[in-house]
C-alpha cells in the first residue's frame, strides 16, 4: 500500500511539473543588437521567459526562439522588440501586449519590431544644443 502511494505521488509530481513548462515562440528580426541566449523576455517589467536559441538565416534575418512561461498568454498582434536592460547594456526582448482576444500558440513565428534609435552623434548634438 505504501509503495502505491509513493508511486502515485511521484506520477502526480511529474504531471504537475510538466504543466509548469514553457511555450516556444519564434521571433524574426533584422538585427538582434547583441541579444544572447539566456537574455530575459519581459512584459510590463516582469520576467516572463528567456531566449533559448538564435539562428542566422541566409537572408540575414535572425530567428530568436524564446521560451515563455506557460501560464503567460500573449495576445496575437502584440509587439516584440529588443531593448536595453539597465546601465550595463544587457539586451532583453520586450513584449507590448495587444488587446486581441486571440493568443499565440507554441511554435508560432512572429516578425519582431525594430526600434529606431538615435545615432550617437545625434544624441551628442542634442545634448550640446541643450547646453547652449
Amino acid at each position: 500500500m505504501m509503495r502505491q502511494v509513493l508511486v502515485f505521488l511521484l506520477v502526480f509530481q511529474i504531471i504537475i511539473s510538466c504543466q509548469n513548462g514553457s511555450t516556444s515562440l519564434n521571433l524574426v528580426f533584422e538585427n538582434v543588437e547583441g541579444l544572447e541566449i539566456g537574455s530575459k523576455v519581459k512584459c510590463n517589467g516582469v520576467n516572463v521567459g528567456e531566449v533559448s536559441r538564435l539562428k542566422l538565416l541566409q537572408t540575414g534575418e535572425v530567428v530568436v526562439t524564446i521560451e515563455v512561461d506557460s501560464d503567460v498568454k500573449i495576445p496575437t498582434n502584440s509587439l516584440f522588440f529588443i531593448d536595453d536592460s539597465g546601465l550595463i547594456g544587457y539586451k532583453t526582448v520586450k513584449v507590448k501586449l495587444s488587446d486581441s482576444p486571440n493568443f499565440y500558440i507554441a511554435n508560432d513565428t512572429i516578425v519582431g519590431k525594430s526600434i529606431a534609435r538615435p545615432q550617437k552623434n545625434e544624441f551628442l548634438n542634442t545634448i550640446e544644443a541643450m547646453d547652449e
